[in-house]
């Protein structure tokens, strides 16, 4: 178990001024390892990506001054990366200087250098502002002195009872040496006693030693009889099988002989009879074969090429439909360098062509977009035109985490029955009409906190939605705002002073772009 008193501050990597942080903490001379910062360093409103790969970080606290004596400070302190991928540092403040600025404010900045490790003059460095905290003396060391002579006392008192007790257990004892004589009589019985038992233990395990051996033996004995019985019944149930085999084989044998001499005589007179036939003519020519097949009622056109592949129809035109579909009778066909594409699509793509009479439904399918197709219906000999069709797309709900420490779906999932929502968005377009969804579960933020990040093509435009908060005198409720490069930010209604981080939020919300 680690234990830690963290603080946790947002630095922005910008040229503005801004006052001296105060945001209430406080630390005491006693914490040791313990009174630690993290802090979270961002650049537009985005984690600055920083390791020690890249830059070396510092920090450095100074104690204001008091009765015009020289303040305290604690040197360059080296920051420690804990998180590069979400920005976040981290510095532990040395227990001496805590007790060298007992009582007072003290004043810390962070400063990040680039890390020249190729040796080429780049040393930038850059302060990402000022912030203070307190520091109080502990209790424990507030101790009166007549208290801490109390204590004096007790521990004299107690020395002098312990050192009685040790004289009166000496006369207790009496004669040492009358004590040992005892004690060496007592262990010589003690060991004729357990020399007595070992011998008795030793024949014990003798007699079961023999006994359990007869047992194997009587044991070895039964299993080689069962197994020579055994054995016996197998090589019987084999002779009785093979030869039961060996009957069948013939059997089959006969059996496939006598088939056999049956085929080749009925081969021979087939044969036979097709060498007459060939030598009366007697088999269609393929000239008369195809002025049969033309005389028979049927479908003769072609779905396919000769090759299997659909047929395809240059310059189609489609403001002349009936002129062209006059020049190709197939169902499904491609359609190269078509002309007067309607809607702007491309003009190489796959046609559908069904219908019976007068009625006639064509759909285009574009190559470059084929969810965006168009349909034109032939009704009592009139083409009514092309009409836009788009299939409707659905991405289903997509899970994601949150940032800057933030935690996940905390909300309506502790009590067991694990019924909140987790934090997902979702994307139907259905026509012209896209909706978007997003659904927010998460607690351990700060207001202004960078909390989720979208891809930047989920909205067209900036939103802002509430989103149900604890229940609170000092603020009014929680909002979240989404922007168009799909940051998702959350802000406090109010007060801030009385957000903690456990304080959740939850909502689900939806817009059309």
């Amino acid at each position: 178990m680690e234990l830690q008193k963290v603080a946790k501050i947002n630095l922005e990597e910008e040229p503005y001024l801004k006052p001296i942080s105060d945001r209430g903490i406080g630390f005491y001379n006693l914490d040791k390892n313990t009174a630690q910062f993290q802090f979270i360093v961002s650049k537009n409103d985005k984690p600055l990506l920083i390791s020690e790969q890249n830059v070396k970080g510092y920090a450095f606290f100074k104690g204001k001054p008091v009765d015009n004596e020289r303040p305290s400070t604690s040197g360059v302190l080296d920051v420690e990366f804990i998180d590069p991928m979400r920005g976040l540092i981290g510095v532990t403040v040395p227990q001496w200087f805590l007790k060298n600025v007992t009582n007072s404010t003290v004043l810390g900045e962070v400063y990040l250098s680039l890390n020249d490790a190729k040796l080429e003059g780049k040393d930038d460095t850059v302060v990402l502002g000022t912030f203070s905290f307190s520091v109080r003396d502990s209790l424990v060391n507030q101790i009166e002195s007549d208290i801490k002579v109390s204590y004096i006392r007790m521990f004299d008192d107690l020395r002098e009872t312990i050192e009685k007790k040790v004289e009166q257990v000496q006369k207790d004892l009496g004669d040492l040496n009358s004590l040992i004589e005892l004690i060496k009589q007592t262990a010589n019985e003690a060991v004729e006693k357990i020399n007595l038992s070992q011998k008795q233990t030793l024949d014990e395990l003798k007699s079961v030693k023999t006994e359990a051996r007869t047992d194997i033996d009587n044991a070895r004995d039964d299993a080689l009889r069962q197994i020579s019985a055994k054995r016996d019944d197998v090589d019987a149930n084999y002779e009785l099988v093979k030869t039961s085999f060996q009957e069948v084989v013939k059997q089959s044998t006969t059996d496939f002989d006598s088939h056999a001499t049956d085929a080749n005589t009925t081969i021979d007179e087939k044969v036979s009879d097709f060498k007459k036939t060939l030598e009366a003519d007697g088999f269609v020519k393929p000239e008369a074969l195809d002025s049969k097949l033309s005389d028979l009622s049927w479908q003769k056109y072609k779905l396919t090429s000769d090759d299997g592949n659909m047929a395809i129809v240059e310059q189609f035109d489609f403001n002349d439909l009936d002129n062209a579909l006059a020049k190709t009778p197939h169902m499904y066909f491609g359609i190269s360098e078509a002309k007067n594409v309607p809607n702007d699509l491309l003009n190489a793509g796959v046609m559908t062509n069904i219908g019976v009479g007068n009625y006639r439904l064509l759909t285009y399918y574009p190559h470059s977009n084929p969810d965006k197709f168009i349909t034109n219906v032939k009704w009592g000999g009139v083409w009514k035109g092309w009409k836009q069709n788009i299939v409707p797309t659905d991405t289903g709900w997509v899970e994601f985490n949150l940032l800057n420490g933030a935690k996940a779906n905390t909300a309506f999932n502790s009590d067991g029955e694990e019924t909140g929502f987790k934090c997902s968005y979702r994307k139907v377009t259905n026509g012209s009409v896209t909706t978007n969804y997003l659904r927010l579960n998460g607690s351990n933020v700060t207001s202004g906190q960078i909390i989720a990040q979208l891809p930047n093509t989920f909205t067209k435009y900036s939103q802002s939605f509430p989103v149900r908060v604890p229940v609170s005198t000092v603020f009014a409720g929680g909002y979240i705002t989404i922007r168009p490069s799909g940051e998702v930010r959350f802000y406090v209604n109010g007060d801030t002073s009385g957000w903690r981080t456990t304080s959740y939020f939850y909502g689900e919300t939806n817009w059309s772009d």
